[in-house]
């Protein structure tokens, strides 16, 4: 289940640990971990079940950064791509709301996952979730 989204005074603590615990899944420099909540949140979009799933990344300042995906079952993915603590980034909260989630098998290694058929291509571009065969992952996921 994914928590609420962190106030201003807790997103400057929102570590990846407590990022996990939250259900996010996070990216760090150097890994991903709680890969299993975008596979749940990519199922249930296959299976038209209404989901949520929030990606979160850390600047090189440490500040997190949003991406929210939440959809409705139906036919509309809305996302939010949120750097407001991020004082390098654009510091903005924006939304669109979208039909499709494409995957790219054509990356170097592993696969990227991007949003289609959005209201606002200019937030569209600011969504691109790469799992890299190449990227570390938790213990938890080899073998």
């Amino acid at each position: 289940m994914l928590g609420p989204l962190p106030t201003a005074d807790e997103a400057i603590s929102y570590t990846h640990e407590k990022a996990l615990a939250n259900g996010d899944v996070v990216l760090t420099v150097d890994q991903l971990m709680g890969l299993e909540h975008w596979e749940r949140f990519y199922t249930n979009y296959k299976l038209g079940t209404p989901d949520r799933v929030r990606i979160t990344m850390y600047s090189l300042e440490g500040a997190p950064i949003y991406f929210e995906l939440a959809y409705d079952g139906d036919h509309t993915i809305t996302y939010t791509f949120d750097d407001t603590m991020d004082i390098s980034g654009l510091r903005e909260r924006i939304s669109t709301a979208c039909r499709s989630i494409v995957s790219d098998p054509n990356v170097r290694s592993g696969v990227s996952y991007e949003l289609d058929d959005c209201k606002d291509d200019r937030i569209r571009q600011t969504f691109r979730f790469t799992i890299d065969d190449v990227l570390p992952l938790p213990a938890y996921f080899r073998n």
